[in-house]
């Protein structure tokens, strides 16, 4: 407590009270108590960060459309993933584990060979919004 009490800082400014000038003086333990609560206040009145921690916005970007839908197809399949949002970047992946911003970027339309289950999964990123929900198709190959 008493390294709070060291030396005074001057922070407030100079308002008009009966014809005269006030100044508001604190000291350095008030300053950062101060500090620390606008901090607090901002961050409860605006979180910002969202999803998958893109810190952009508190709007999530539009969920991207895998096509074509989930169901069983022959192979190859072709596999095409849009967003109606220009300029976004898509993050995908087809081992089933959940996509993030550090996943391979979606660069267009890929073929799907191999016979089985693929589970792919997309997001959008895109500026001045959170991170997109999760897109979901699952493929059964034959």
């Amino acid at each position: 407590m008493t390294s709070c009490l060291r030396g005074l800082r001057i922070v407030g400014s100079y308002g008009q009270a009966q014809g005269r000038k006030s100044l508001s003086v604190l000291s350095g333990c008030e300053v950062r108590v101060k500090l620390l609560w606008v901090g607090i206040l901002t961050l409860v009145f605006n979180p910002g960060c969202g999803g998958y921690g893109s810190g952009m916005g508190m709007t999530p970007a539009a969920t991207p459309q895998i096509a074509p839908s989930s169901g069983m197809y022959s192979t190859p399949l072709t596999v095409t993933i849009s967003d109606s949002l220009p300029g976004v970047v898509i993050y995908v992946t087809t081992d089933g584990s959940m996509p993030s911003l550090s996943s391979p970027v979606y660069h267009g339309p890929f073929s799907l060979t191999q016979s089985g289950q693929v589970k792919v999964q997309a997001i959008v990123s895109a500026g001045g919004y959170s991170s997109s929900p999760v897109a979901v198709a699952t493929y059964t190959l034959q």
